[in-house]
């Protein structure tokens, strides 16, 4: 359950200042928590139970200004400054739970202690979120310049945009508690315990496969800024011919820390800056690390052309078509991942599943025997102590990383069927390059973490994924006539790529972080974890003509009634079958298994047993399984949102409106995709929805 608590703040000033010259600014301020109680987890299985509650707390202010100056009734320019400011607070744990008093010997640098996580694969994860607290404080500064000049059948448009990002991170606890994960077990060579195939009956024993933990400074100030340039001309070629050319280039610096606070993994490399660092491990100041750890990409061209046809010439009907090329920025959520390496912030480890490497006496509630680097220190002792852990987690931006762009082409058919409906028809495509994709260095099918014990988990985030969608859009849209109003949209698509998730601590709990192979990335490349075959969308609007012209009381109080409903129908999400026991040795719990049945007889496709189990086996050890990523589909959705609206006319300029709004009126259940884990005794069922049962909203709504 969600529980939001939000206040919105709008003013809107527009000047005249003279017939040449117009001046407008906005503010927009929102305050707000948001309470949930279930999330994923950095190991990908989810915190399922009501009990350990989160919130996040926001604050968020716009300012944007314009001015437009009218030089000529041909020549303009727009000036335009823009200011966002954003307090995030995310993920704060509202019940604290003493580590101490459950048994656990957890020293930490975070200001208050509370209990580990704990993740059962192919059950679930309880304790605190591995991102409890996380505190961010954003600027952006906008600066840009539009000019417009109408020659002939041209109409030409400059502009140049420039943009400055600061991103501060005071402190952010990502796993300062500390995490555990139990897996089900392989018998393999390598292993130094009894195996037992059940992540939950290795939790009842405290046979944990994996524990980490991480201590230091997390205080990060990210700066990145862009400067990008375009050009467009619209060029009206015949009456009914209209067709626009443009060009932008893009040139966006890559992010960097005020205090240089980024580490970098170049193989076989000893650092000079930190002489007792393990090879591979670079800062700022060694021999060809950058203060972003990448190069700057210069190559950003993007070109667009377009054009709209009427063939007729009478207006009711249109031919459009286009295609662009769109870049993208590394930012979004990046920064945050680089602020978790070494000696900075430390995340020691200790996988119990490397022979000759546990360390003596670990044990569930003491997993560093006694000996945790974060004892009797603080966050900044921690950071001068220059430790580089043994078993550490890093993760570094891949040198030859490069900009992700999309290319995008579509044509659309609209044709205008009655005077008050039009119809529409399109074609849209997308190939997506460069995109990002987290990569664990630090695996080899059939022998294991070969880097092991310098580093455990080395997460390599490379521009190495490509996608494609394909998709047909068809449409009815109604204006209003008689009181009626509706749009109705058709959808069929197919998206393909080979990672859908590029940040590594946000994942859905059916997609693997990282690919079943580093060598072989192509067994990736599947559905795309949002792709969804069929979806249609209906939503209308109809004034009841009840007592609708008449007066006096009977119409207050019977008549401007008005009914709308948004109903959508979609098919499934994909999900992929999962064997997280690692059959092929690579150190890497994200592998598959093998089919070799049908997975959906007639017994199946219910919340008990969404699929079948049994189609599936083990794939030989040291083999990567040859199920496909995101082959299986999940639930689909029909929902029927229904809101009844009565209308007021208090004055000539005063107006009340009552809104009953019915979310999922027939209390439908619309599941969520089944555990997926083939280990887990649990797999196949379904013990989640994906859209909240029926919720009843009640308002008031004033306008003067």
């Amino acid at each position: 359950m969600q529980v939001q608590d939000t206040d919105q703040y709008n003013v809107r000033i527009d000047h005249k200042i003279n017939g040449k010259n117009y001046l407008s600014a906005r503010y927009f301020l929102i305050n707000g928590t948001n309470d949930r109680n279930f999330t994923n987890t950095l190991f990908g299985v989810s915190i399922n139970l009501s009990n350990f509650p989160l919130q996040d707390d926001y604050r968020i202010q716009n300012l944007a200004v314009s001015d437009t100056h009218f030089f000529t009734t041909t020549f303009s320019n727009e000036f335009r400054f823009g200011f966002n400011r954003g307090r995030f607070d995310s993920a704060i744990s509202t019940i604290v739970r003493d580590p101490a008093s459950l048994g656990f010997n957890l020293p930490s640098t975070k200001a208050v202690h509370n209990m580990p996580l704990i993740a059962l694969a192919g059950y679930t994860a309880f304790g605190t979120f591995n991102d409890s607290p996380s505190f961010r404080r954003e600027n952006t500064y906008q600066i840009q310049d539009n000019l417009t000049w109408m020659h002939g059948r041209h109409s030409l448009r400059y502009g140049v945009q420039i943009l400055k990002n600061q991103m501060d991170i005071p402190s952010s606890d990502s796993i300062g508690e500390g995490a555990f994960l139990f897996l089900p077990k392989v018998e393999t060579a390598t292993t130094n315990y009894l195996p037992i195939q059940d992540a939950f009956a290795n939790f009842l024993q405290g046979q944990f496969d994996l524990f980490t933990q991480a201590g230091g400074v997390t205080t990060r100030a990210w700066r990145f800024s862009s400067y990008n340039f375009y050009f467009q001309d619209d060029l009206r070629v015949t009456p009914t011919f209209m067709l626009t050319l443009g060009l932008r280039y893009e040139l966006p610096i890559p992010p960097t820390d005020t205090k240089n606070r980024v580490v970098a993994y170049r193989p076989g490399t000893q650092s000079t800056v930190h002489t007792n660092a393990p090879p591979g491990l670079l800062f700022v100041g060694d021999l060809g690390i950058t203060r972003s750890t990448i190069q700057t990409d210069k190559n950003n061209f993007a070109p667009r052309v377009g054009f709209a046809w009427d063939p007729k010439g009478n207006g009711k009907m249109s031919l459009r078509g286009g295609y662009g090329i769109f870049y993208d920025r590394l930012i979004g959520l990046l920064p945050f991942q680089f602020g978790l390496d070494p000696p900075f912030d430390i995340i020691p480890s200790v996988p119990n599943f490397v022979e000759n490497h546990v360390i003596p006496g670990s044990s569930f509630g003491d997993p560093f025997a006694g000996g945790s680097p974060f004892a009797g220190k603080t966050a900044q002792q921690v950071a001068d102590s220059n430790i580089f852990p043994l078993f550490s987690f890093l993760q570094v931006m891949d040198p030859r990383m490069r900009m992700p762009y999309v290319q995008q082409w579509n044509l659309t058919y609209q044709y205008q069927a009655a005077k008050d409906m039009v119809l529409e028809a399109g074609y849209v495509g997308t190939k997506g390059t460069k995109l990002v994709q987290p990569v664990d260095l630090n695996t080899q099918v059939g022998s294991g973490r070969p880097l092991v014990p310098n580093f455990f988990q080395l997460s390599n985030y490379q521009t190495t994924d490509n996608s494609s969608y394909q998709g047909l859009q068809i449409s009815a849209n109604k204006r209003m006539d008689y009181g009626l109003t509706f749009l109705g949209s058709y959808t069929w698509s197919h998206s393909i790529d080979g990672s859908s998730i590029p940040v590594n601590f946000l994942n859905p709990s059916s997609e693997a972080i990282f690919p079943e192979d580093k060598n072989n990335l192509r067994l990736d490349r599947g559905n795309s974890a949002f792709d969804t075959r069929h979806r249609f969308v209906l939503s209308a609007l109809y004034e009841l003509p009840v007592l609708k012209s008449s007066s006096g009381f009977a119409h207050q109080a019977l008549g401007n009634w008005q009914v709308n409903g948004i109903l959508t129908w979609q098919t499934g999400f994909p999900f992929t079958v999962l064997d997280t026991s690692d059959p092929n040795l690579d150190g890497q719990p994200t592998d598959r298994p093998n089919q070799v049945g049908n997975p959906f007889g007639p017994d199946t496709r219910t919340p008990q047993k969404w699929f079948d189990a049994a189609a599936f086996v083990h794939p030989h050890l040291g083999t990567d399984g040859l199920v496909a990523r995101n082959s299986l589909e999940g639930p689909g959705i029909s929902n029927l949102d229904f809101s009844l609206f009565k209308n007021f006319r208090v004055s000539e300029r005063q107006n009340v409106q009552f809104r009953a709004e019915f979310f999922n009126l027939f209390n439908h259940p619309n599941f969520d995709i089944p555990v997926s884990d083939f280990n887990s005794p649990a797999v196949g069922q379904i013990h989640d929805t994906r859209l909240p049962n029926r919720q009843l909203q009640f308002a008031l709504k004033y306008t003067f």
